[in-house]
């Protein structure tokens, strides 16, 4: 891109660039346009974003505390991607100005979890938050950790362009990990 973003970590300097090219002369603006360029930068929703992924089982409370690590994740099992999101600026509203339809409406986001390597949709949720999301969504895994070893889940925005995220979860180093610990927990009681 002309201003050197490639992608969603880049964009979060978005006001940065754009006061750079403003001031730096690149762009050519009045003083009154310049404040109109800042205040819209600054009400661009910056969201941080972030998933992880956890042993689905159907038996067990939805207790934080008794979710650890010893809960493996299982070729063809079921797991619950956890996706937290959190607006940094969110003393802006979540509003956005549809010129085309002559409207204002909320904006909302889409999330996606998917398989990349097998081309295939594992959940799809169309969601809208104010300041704060935590979101549980059960998946159905991979059933070959070795050809399948990452998941991908997607922040889309609905509403802006170029403000979509993406967070690749490593299932084949995951489990791994996990059988690794496995061993040293079995050679301490030995």
């Amino acid at each position: 891109a002309e201003d050197g973003i490639r992608d969603a970590q880049e964009s979060r300097g978005l006001g940065d660039v754009y006061k750079r090219q403003v001031h730096g002369g690149e762009l050519r603006l009045e003083e009154y346009q310049i404040s109109e360029v800042e205040q819209f930068v600054a009400k661009i929703p910056d969201i941080s974003f972030r998933a992880s992924i956890r042993n689905f089982n159907a038996e067990q409370e939805e207790n934080e505390a008794e979710e650890t690590k010893e809960q493996h994740l299982e070729e063809g099992g079921e797991a619950k991607v956890v996706v937290n999101l959190r607006r940094e600026n969110a003393k802006f509203p979540l509003r956005v100005d549809m010129r085309q339809l002559g409207k204002t409406k909320d904006a909302s986001w889409w999330l996606v979890v998917a398989d990349e390597t097998k081309q295939t949709l594992l959940s799809l949720k169309k969601i809208f938050f104010k300041d704060k999301l935590r979101r549980d969504i059960q998946i159905s895994l991979p059933t070959n950790f070795e050809e399948s070893p990452k998941l991908t889940v997607m922040l889309i925005s609905d509403s802006y362009i170029g403000l979509d995220q993406i967070i690749y979860l490593n299932i084949l180093k995951r489990r791994k990990a996990d059988e690794e610990s496995e061993t040293k927990q079995s050679r301490r009681y030995i």
